[in-house]
């Protein structure tokens, strides 16, 4: 489960990243504000309508169209993520919540976060070190 929310978490800070860099890139080049709240709804269609008619070029519509994916994705990975998290804390996974079973965990929020995360977590963020203690099964020959 770590390994999951660890790619949500970098994939929708990714996508959410360049979709602010994507803005900033069509604001400074094109000069398209977005300052209106309805300039993101609109952009789509008109951007549509102006490439089919030959107005936009295609790297524009090619950015407008990549827009909305980062918004997609990011948002996405986000819920998921956010999912995720709220089953880890309540010491459930998604295979017991999709069968209907219900865990009752003893042990607070931060224990389970912790089983999970490990107790250097933050440093897990941002180096690709172990921070949870692998589990190693004994396996016994039976002569």
């Amino acid at each position: 489960m770590r390994y999951f929310i660890m790619f949500c978490i970098y994939t929708s800070c990714t996508c959410l990243y360049s979709l602010v860099l994507g803005v900033a890139y069509l604001t400074v080049e094109y000069s398209i504000s977005f300052e209106n709240p309805l300039t993101f709804l609109t952009l789509l269609p008109l951007s549509t309508g102006y490439f089919f008619l030959g107005a936009l070029s295609g790297l524009q519509f090619f950015l407008v169209l990549m827009l909305y994916v980062w918004l997609g994705i990011g948002l996405t990975c986000a819920g998921f993520c956010c999912q995720q998290v709220l089953l880890v804390a309540r010491g459930q996974t998604w295979c017991q919540l999709q069968r209907g079973q219900l865990v009752q965990s003893h042990a607070s929020w931060r224990s389970n976060l912790s089983d999970v995360f490990g107790t250097r977590w933050a440093l897990g963020f941002f180096l690709p070190i172990q921070t949870v203690e692998a589990l190693h099964c004994d396996s016994h020959k039976h002569d």
